[in-house]
């Protein structure tokens, strides 16, 4: 997951965090920076009294992404300044060498020509030029190491752009094995519904079939000849409780008024 600290209490030092499977360190968290953590690592750092729990908030992978690249390119910005910084540096070095070289070799061709006051003037410019030159080479040192700094922080960016990369790649994959599982459960929740309702529709037209033809086999019996509501019955004139069984009369008993039946052995 990605989480963009809040408040940093720095009493303890350094904020250290291993970012994802690649062991980056991130070092001197800020305020607002984005980090990618395993949850076993949000975890322990939400334990920690480095960072307040409250201000942890989980950003979306997106917006983590925009604020690498941003980072990414301002990391390369940087790091083509100092480059172009470091060789003008070194071309200023090499034209203080070079007149260092012309001085130290004119002093030594005119040695025994020049007087005591011109020669301590030009010893004192070589001095002075050694010592530009010294604090030119520590420039350019200090600027090799912000470089490298640069540089770090760079290749850093880049781990945490494919940390992030394969996390979202291994989440859309993930994502589509979702669907495709939600689509076949889908397909044999259909064939489910579908076989239920067919099972369902067979056993009520047998069950209405059964329930028709027992009843059509108990009037034929009787010989009763009537209307009921649109069914031609036949029946005898007068027909006895006891010629019917109890299911049949059950079931014909709020089509067929009551005083149509005659109690048995009248």
């Amino acid at each position: 997951m990605i989480i963009k600290a809040g408040k940093i209490n720095k009493s303890r030092g350094n904020i250290v965090l291993t970012i994802g499977k690649e062991d980056v360190n991130k070092n001197n968290l800020e305020d607002g920076d984005f980090v990618i953590l395993t949850p076993q690592e949000y975890e322990q750092l939400k334990t920690s009294s480095e960072i307040e729990v409250s201000t942890l908030e989980v950003v979306p992978d997106d917006e983590a992404v925009v604020k690498l690249e941003y980072d990414l390119k301002e990391a390369k910005s940087k790091e083509k300044i100092l480059f172009s910084k470091v060789e003008e540096l070194e071309n200023i070095n090499l034209e203080l060498t070079t007149k260092l070289s012309q001085l130290e070799k004119a002093n030594y061709i005119n040695g025994n020509v020049l007087s005591d006051s011109e020669s301590g003037s030009l010893i004192d410019e070589v001095k002075k030029l050694n010592g530009d030159i010294d604090d030119l080479n520590q420039e350019i040192k200090k600027l090799n190491k912000d470089l490298n700094e640069s540089n770090e922080e760079r290749i850093e960016l880049l781990q945490d752009m494919n940390v992030l990369k394969t996390k979202m790649s291994f989440d859309a994959g993930e994502l589509s094995r979702l669907h495709e599982r939600e689509d076949k459960h889908k397909e044999i929740l259909e064939i489910i519904l579908r076989t239920n309702k067919n099972i369902l529709d067979e056993i009520v037209n047998k069950t209405l079939t059964a329930t028709i033809n027992e009843i059509n086999k108990e009037l034929s019996e009787t010989g009763i000849i009537r209307r009921i509501r649109g069914l031609t019955i036949v029946k005898e004139p007068e027909i006895h409780k006891s010629n019917i069984s109890r299911n049949a009369y059950n079931q014909l008993e709020e089509l067929v008024p009551e005083d149509y039946f005659l109690e048995g052995g009248e």
